[in-house]
């Protein structure tokens, strides 16, 4: 048996989530959200923080996905003096899950998680050929076939597909540079999870993001490493000007 099986045990994230290697499934609590994972080689058990964090923070982005419908039918008549493009959004996403992109999927959980916390469509992007098969197992094992697309590459891979939330557990450099792609990959109003940030780069890829139109509103720390939950572009790019 391979070592770090050792050090892979169920382990519970935020209010619902439970991520549990296959050899050792465990059932949870009621209204636990369980994924089975079986990693093989590829990055993502939950056991790192960047992981972590970047669950944590996916957890919290749908239930503000809920919240919109019931806000925007509470304040349905006070919505008509603000931006129609923001009007707009809040119509669409009232009834609908939510279309997700996992950046760089590893193991595939945070496609997994998004989908069994209400997404409608997963893509999932790995640039690693073996993490794409493996994403796709541990997908099939999660019953998320056809809803969960996995497909090898980066952004590109994506078109010109636009997503409410992009998942992105990669790490500064890369964060930096697909930062204006990141953006015109976002629909109005949508949602940044970013995470794979050493402390000491936050500061640079936030101010990159906010120059991107993508505003950090919540982050997560552990470890020396930092997570961002950012708001996207409130108005479209397209329809600017």
């Amino acid at each position: 048996a391979m070592r770090w099986k050792e050090f892979f045990r169920p382990v519970r994230i935020g209010r619902r989530l439970v991520v549990t290697p296959s050899w050792d499934a465990i059932a949870g609590r009621e209204g636990d959200i369980v994924v089975t994972l079986d990693p093989g080689m590829a990055f993502g058990t939950g056991q790192h923080p960047t992981t972590k964090m970047c669950l944590e923070l996916l957890e919290a982005a749908f239930e503000q996905f809920r919240v919109h419908g019931s806000q925007f039918r509470v304040r349905g008549s006070q919505m008509l003096g603000q931006d129609m493009n923001a009007m707009n959004y809040e119509l669409r996403t009232m009834n609908r899950g939510p279309a997700v992109l996992d950046l760089g999927t590893g193991s595939g959980l945070l496609a997994i998680a998004a989908l069994r916390l209400g997404a409608a469509t997963v893509l999932a992007l790995d640039t690693d050929r073996v993490a794409c098969r493996i994403a796709s197992e541990n997908i099939r094992q999660n019953g998320g076939d056809g809803r969960i697309v996995v497909k090898q590459g980066s952004l590109d891979a994506a078109g010109r597909r636009t997503f409410d939330l992009i998942l992105a557990n990669l790490t500064a450099e890369p964060l930096i540079s697909l930062a204006p792609r990141l953006a015109r990959s976002l629909r109005v109003g949508g949602c940044l999870i970013t995470s794979g940030i050493l402390a000491s780069e936050e500061e640079r890829v936030a101010a990159i993001f906010r120059r991107c139109s993508m505003v950090p509103e919540r982050r997560r720390k552990g470890r020396g490493w930092v997570a961002l939950m950012c708001r996207g572009p409130v108005v479209s790019a397209r329809g600017a000007g």
